[in-house]
């Protein structure tokens, strides 16, 4: 529908249409050839005739506007580019055709060459940062055509899930006259929210026009797109298992021969086996690496020679923070100092407490057993010499 006298409208397949009537006055003069007047009416034989007519003008400017409610919020704002020369991709978006940007919002036109929304897709956004962790930089490709000289790409990801693109979430390239493609990089910020979120694209030939996410642009297209944000990974830590020993002077010792596996905690018991290699990096010394906060059970799977295994899994956890605490009182040859879990070796065959009468009886039999073999021998050898 069309209004008079410069009204604007926008119709759905997102062009603006100026339509401008202009009044057009004629004025007819008549010579008064027979009184020798040429040309002025004020004395004309005739009278002066006088008329007006109307005559209606279309303008038409082809513009791509962006911000419709079917594929962003109202927040964000809109951008409005004078269709000329770069494109996004190979077609222009018809902005405001409620039947396309419903598909596009359930994602089944953006995955379709010939529907013009097809700089990106949701699927190929959410796929490039599906790993992205804070600190990593990811590149998006664009793909573009009609780059007859040097232009602009600008884009905008609502990292921080404000509802506006903000100055530090916009992202630029220069492309060159016949680029067909051109990429922009983010780095992805610490306090970024995971899920859905939106991107804005805006190709145009002065860059100026390009430096926020929206106004007026009087070239190239915009495109808006959804996107899914993954959720953060949770920071792995690592921790080490230090097997020890008394040695005859009475310190401990790290131990060779030992082996580890770590199980999850299963709703109090050792549950699914970690994949997680417990690797060692000097004798009787262990690093753990990689893993997440949470309950596990520690298990000796091989002592060293001449030692026993320990009597049962022990239990700890990994807090969010690293820290390694023993969820439970159990074994006292386990201890945790730091980030070192150290497990105290258990000889195969123990000998009584240190000071009790066992270690008495086991001192004088051996002293017993030396006179004894001693005595023998003298008593040969005086044999041997006739002596006896």
């Amino acid at each position: 529908m069309t209004n008079p006298c410069g009204t604007v409208r926008i119709d759905t397949g997102g062009v603006l249409v100026s339509t401008l009537k202009l009044r057009v006055l004629v004025q007819v003069i008549l010579d008064d050839v027979a009184n020798g007047v040429e040309g002025r009416p004020e004395t004309s034989y005739f009278p002066r005739i006088v008329t007006e007519t109307s005559q209606a003008f279309t303008v038409e400017v082809r513009t791509e506007v962006s911000g419709s409610p079917a594929v962003i919020p109202a927040t964000f704002g809109p951008a409005t580019h004078v269709v000329a020369g770069a494109r996004l991709g190979a077609e222009i978006v018809p902005a405001f055709d409620d039947a396309f940007l419903t598909e596009a919002r359930s994602g089944t036109a953006e995955s379709s060459s010939d529907t013009g929304y097809d700089a990106v897709t949701t699927a190929q956004l959410t796929e490039l940062f599906a790993a992205a962790v804070p600190g990593d930089t990811v590149t998006v490709p664009v793909p573009m055509s009609g780059i007859v000289k040097d232009a602009v790409l600008a884009g905008w990801i609502d990292f921080n899930g404000n509802g506006t693109f903000d100055d530090t979430e916009r992202a630029s390239d220069t492309v060159a006259t016949g680029a067909t493609d051109g990429a922009l990089t983010w780095t992805v910020p610490a306090d970024y929210i995971p899920g859905e979120t939106y991107l804005r694209l805006r190709v145009g030939f002065t860059g100026d026009q390009l430096l926020s996410p929206v106004g007026m642009a009087d070239s190239g297209e915009v495109e808006d797109h959804s996107l899914v944000l993954p959720a953060p990974l949770p920071s792995l830590f690592g921790f080490r298992v230090e097997k020890v020993g008394e040695s005859i002077d009475g310190t401990w010792v790290r131990m060779d021969g030992s082996a580890w596996s770590i199980r999850r905690d299963d709703d109090g018991r050792p549950g699914e086996l970690v994949d997680i290699p417990t690797e060692p990096v000097e004798t009787g010394l262990f690093q753990v690496t990689d893993i997440a906060p949470g309950a596990y059970w520690l298990t000796e799977t091989k002592a060293p020679h001449g030692f026993e295994l320990l009597a049962a899994p022990v239990p700890f956890t990994v807090g969010a923070d690293g820290a390694l605490t023993l969820t439970a009182a159990g074994d006292t040859a386990v201890t945790v100092t730091g980030d070192t879990l150290t497990v105290r070796d258990v000889p195969a065959v123990e000998l009584p407490a240190t000071g009790g009468a066992g270690a008495d009886v086991f001192l004088v039999a051996g002293l017993a057993v030396i006179a004894a073999t001693a005595g023998a021998v003298y008593r040969s050898r005086r044999r041997d010499r006739g002596l006896l």
